[in-house]
């Protein structure tokens, strides 16, 4: 019963947050679970929380903010910069055929329900300076026997993520149909650039009340993360053709329970309900062990499927937790 009550308060919470924060957020641009040390680090509060012994702790946050997005020209040359990669498999709990979403042939999109299929992946983050960052994943589907145009060869994205609590984000992220050697005749293209995601973000952390209940243990805190996020062409499947600027808010609450324990949930809020397509979730969680440190072995359940409330009728095949996907990660640093 506590631990239901834990979950509890994590998705009142993020309810709470998301109708009364200015900002939303992305799934795509997510808060960072590796702590990256970097020199700049000196000019920012090294703590999620604000200590409540510093004499005006605003001061701490508006120094987190006002060096986000910060340049350290003066380590070029001189200071390497940080590789973290993964190694990945991809296990869904069953195979099910994806949604049917018809689009025009000669036009393809490359947005759709997430791939529910067997798969390894190799992901590869560098951080040339500061947390400016570029990451490339490559993909490898197993016994996949149709390609769908939504299915990637491979994911990209680039931007700046401080995982410092109150910083802001700017990430663009593009995990669509990106192909190495496109069809032409399928209307597919190495990658299409304005389907990809913009995200800008802030994190902060949960309210007093929440971490006092929550953060049992020294390793334990509560943040939040509020994107706002837009797609400047996307596919509408109502229509049947691409229309411009989807535009959706997102709020993720992270739990790290203990140690490198945690829990994930993401809310999501369309302004323009015509834009969400049915493969765009209400919501999407996840939970698992999460080892950041290098040479180690990370394990999580997380879904993306088309999650939605109750209110909400769920497409098919989509919204359970059988749709879900086990991970099992190892990662490096260096």
């Amino acid at each position: 019963m506590k631990w239901m009550k834990y979950i509890f308060l994590v998705a009142l919470s993020g309810l709470m947050l998301l109708c009364g924060s200015i900002m939303p957020l992305a799934a795509q641009n997510q808060l960072p679970t590796a702590p990256l040390k970097r020199s700049s680090d000196t000019a920012r509060s090294g703590s999620a929380t604000i200590s409540p012994s510093n004499k005006d702790a605003s001061d701490d946050v508006w120094t987190n903010m006002r060096t986000s997005f910060s340049l350290p020209l003066e380590d070029l040359g001189k200071k390497p910069g940080i590789f973290v990669g993964s190694i990945n498999a991809w296990v869904p709990l069953r195979a099910v055929f994806p949604l049917a979403v018809p689009f025009d042939p000669q036009n393809p999109s490359t947005q759709g329900p997430p791939p529910n299929n067997l798969l390894a992946f190799a992901s590869a983050t560098y951080f040339p300076l500061g947390y400016w960052f570029l990451n490339f994943s490559y993909f490898q589907f197993i016994g996949r026997k149709e390609v769908l145009s939504w299915h990637p060869d491979f994911t990209y994205s680039f931007g700046y993520n401080d995982w410092h609590m109150y910083t802001f984000s700017l990430v663009y992220g593009n995990y669509g149909g990106n192909r190495f050697n496109p069809d032409v005749s399928k209307g597919e293209r190495v990658t299409q650039f304005d389907q990809g995601t913009w995200s800008l973000g802030f994190k902060f952390p949960a309210p007093e009340f929440m971490r006092s209940i929550m953060e049992f243990h020294p390793t334990s805190n509560v943040q939040h993360l509020a994107n706002l996020n837009v797609i400047p062409s996307y596919y509408n499947v109502n229509t049947s053709r691409f229309e411009q600027w989807q535009t959706f808010l997102s709020l993720q609450t992270r739990y790290n329970i203990y140690d490198y324990f945690f829990g994930l949930l993401t809310l999501f809020y369309y302004p323009s309900a015509a834009q969400q397509q049915p493969w765009n979730p209400d919501f999407t969680y996840g939970f698992g062990y999460a080892n950041w440190n290098s040479l180690t072995v990370s394990v999580q359940y997380n879904n993306y499927s088309g999650n939605r409330f109750p209110w909400n009728k769920p497409a098919q095949n989509t919204g359970n937790f059988l749709d879900g996907i086990f991970s099992i990660s190892f990662n490096i640093t260096l």
